[in-house]
This record gives C-alpha cells, structure tokens and sequence, in this order.
C-alpha cells in the first residue's frame, strides 16, 4: 500500500487587484498559515508593478512595505497619485518577502487593473 503523500504548495497566491487611476490609498496583505497570521517580524517587502506578466517589461513603480512588520502577519504598501497615475490598462504586480534571515520568497502575484477616473 503507497503511502499518502501531502502537497506543500508555496506558489505565491493570486489575489487580482483594481484601481483608479490617480487613487491613493493602503493596500495591505495579511500573510497566513493554517488560518493564523505568520511572524513577519524584522522583515521587508517589495510591491512591483509591470507592463509584463513575467517581469521584462516596463517597471512601472516598486514600494516598500509602510509599516513595521511584525507577529499580525501584515505588510502595507501605499502608492502614490503619480505611481497610478498611469494609462487604463491591465499591468502586473508581485509582493516579495525578505525574511529576518534575508531569504526571499514571493508571496503574492496578479493583475492590477487600473480604471479611468473623471476627476483630476
């Protein structure tokens, strides 16, 4: 009789994102295991956006995490008006984890819409 054997997915989960154009506001991700928040303390995390799924395109903006992570498992990122102020279009992101011990993982992945807006 095989034995059964368990998956360990760490592929970075995909969660799509939409914005307004020349919006600005927090965006956080709350990074969970089993249903409870992991220990990010003394960690840093990039939010990367690009014209390309796969990174070669044109980077449009990258931002550090805005607040101090710590055992809520929670890295915020806050983009500026001029970082989507940027033609309607679907682009990519990614949010990369550096942990305390600098090894890096991503965590996070998809697309971010960004919808026209009236106002300027």
């Amino acid at each position: 009789m095989a034995a059964a054997c368990v998956v360990v997915d760490l592929s970075p989960v995909c969660i799509n994102l939409k914005l307004t154009r020349r919006d600005s506001f927090p965006i956080s991700f709350t990074l969970t295991q089993i249903g409870a928040p992991v220990d990010v303390t003394g960690s840093s995390f990039l939010f990367t956006v690009n014209t390309a799924e796969d990174g070669s395109g044109t980077e449009l903006f990258q931002k550090t995490n805005t607040n101090t992570p710590d055992t809520t498992g929670v890295a915020t990122f806050e983009p500026t008006t001029t970082d989507l102020n940027q033609t309607p279009s679907e682009y990519f992101y990614d949010v990369q984890w550096t942990d305390a011990a600098a090894s890096v993982r991503t965590v996070v992945l998809g697309t971010l819409e960004i919808v026209a807006d009236i106002t300027t």
